[in-house]
């Protein structure tokens, strides 16, 4: 390989500590395989099931924070308690070959340097 791409496969490192094994991720993607509501399904943790390994982390799509903001249906809510068990699975779906996902890299870190 060309010394030139080297730095994909340097893990990068997040402020919070956590470290990748590259810099590929996978990119956001509303897969609307949620319940209308917003809640975690089968498909969901199928889809990112299948491509827990394809990349060092991976993102979920948009997710609804308020019921009133659910501009499309079908996607990831996070606006009520209960969904928070679905979420959870779908976060260990996302790592169940090893990466790591959105909620575990970026979490106490956003670009302004303020902790979400």
């Amino acid at each position: 390989m060309s010394n030139k791409y080297h730095r994909l496969f340097e893990a990068p490192a997040f402020p919070n500590g956590v470290t990748l094994d590259s810099r590929f991720v996978m990119s956001p993607m509303v897969i609307d395989g949620s319940s209308y509501e917003g809640d975690v399904q089968a498909d969901d943790l199928r889809f990112f099931e299948r491509r827990a390994q394809t990349a060092a982390m991976l993102i979920t799509g948009a997710t609804t924070v308020s019921e009133y903001g659910n501009a499309f249906g079908y996607g990831l809510g996070n606006y009520r308690d209960d969904q928070l068990e679905g979420l959870t699975r779908l976060a260990e779906a996302m790592k169940s070959k090893g990466g790591e996902s959105d909620d575990t890299a970026l979490s106490s870190w956003s670009p302004s340097g303020l902790y979400v």
